[in-house]
């Protein structure tokens, strides 16, 4: 059953169903650290993909991604736009009369949704700022997401290849790094597949660059469960002090060869000394 479609809508705004959980998943990634606009993204992919199959529900997640920016003083024109239109054209107010709420709910679902939009549309004067707490875990990423980061100068490319669920309030993550760096320019997203990748490994989500030093470059199509298919739960998992461990350093394959090798082929992903503890040379890190 699709949870958006039972879900409850209130003729308050915040008090819908599924403006408190885009409210609340928007703020909790922004006070990990998250990008605002790649967290509003991640929250519009998520809904456009299938977890709402509901207009209705669906004018709630868009309402509630523009108030969490509104707050934070990070509302896109785009954004604005698009909740302008829903309150305007009057299409939300359907749902209700489908539903058979009285005439005098509808206004004031109507004079609800016109203050909102009159609120939103001016900047706010006390933006929200992160909340900072002991211990956040890792902010929520798709698989195939590509990030940049500083190194020494240069920008480096994070590439989530795959996510594992250990543990729910702790994920872990499959990278890889290509083995280049790069400067203002990088590489689109057809080359960046045949890039030969420098390093890739499993990480928790403590273990891994802070979110805020990332920034949100592009999206690859890379098929969920290839690491589980791959590696057939041999986690490769060594415990290290930082992202820059000694796992999978100096891979022969590219990202093209790990979307696209089959089960049982994986010996040109890692040095033979870590899969099969040889007594290879040590191999030094990026």
């Amino acid at each position: 059953m699709n949870l958006f479609t039972c879900a409850q809508r209130s003729i308050k705004i915040e008090e819908s169903e599924y403006f408190i959980k885009t409210y609340r998943r928007f703020m909790s990634e922004f006070d990990k650290g998250g990008d605002p606009d790649y967290i509003r993204d991640l929250i519009l992919y998520d809904a456009h993909k299938g977890i709402c199959d509901n207009e209705y529900s669906l004018h709630d997640v868009y309402f509630a991604l523009a108030r969490a920016a509104w707050e934070i003083g990070r509302l896109p024109d785009g954004l604005l736009h698009i909740v302008g239109d829903i309150i305007r054209s009057g299409s939300d107010l359907e749902y209700f009369r489908i539903k058979s709420f009285p005439p005098e709910a509808l206004d004031e679902r109507r004079d609800r949704l016109n203050d909102f939009l009159c609120r939103i549309m001016l900047p706010n004067p006390s933006p929200r700022r992160r909340i900072p707490a002991e211990y956040h875990g890792l902010f929520e990423m798709r698989i195939g997401d590509v990030f940049s980061y500083l190194d020494d100068g240069m920008r480096r490319l994070l590439v989530i290849a795959d996510r594992i669920d250990l543990l729910q309030a702790d994920p872990m993550y499959f990278c890889c790094v290509p083995e280049s760096r790069y400067g203002e320019v990088i590489p689109d997203a057809k080359t960046l597949m045949e890039e030969r990748l420098g390093m890739m490994g499993l990480f928790a989500g403590h273990k891994m660059i802070p979110p805020e030093e990332l920034t949100y470059e592009m999206h690859l199509d890379i098929p969920a469960g290839k690491y589980l298919e791959l590696f057939e739960g041999d986690w490769l998992f060594q415990d290290t002090d930082s992202f820059y461990g000694d796992l999978h350093i100096k891979c022969r394959c590219t990202l093209r060869g790990f979307a696209e090798c089959k089960p049982g082929c994986t010996e040109g992903f890692y040095p033979m000394n870590i899969r099969h503890g040889g007594a290879d040379d040590p191999i030094s890190g990026l």
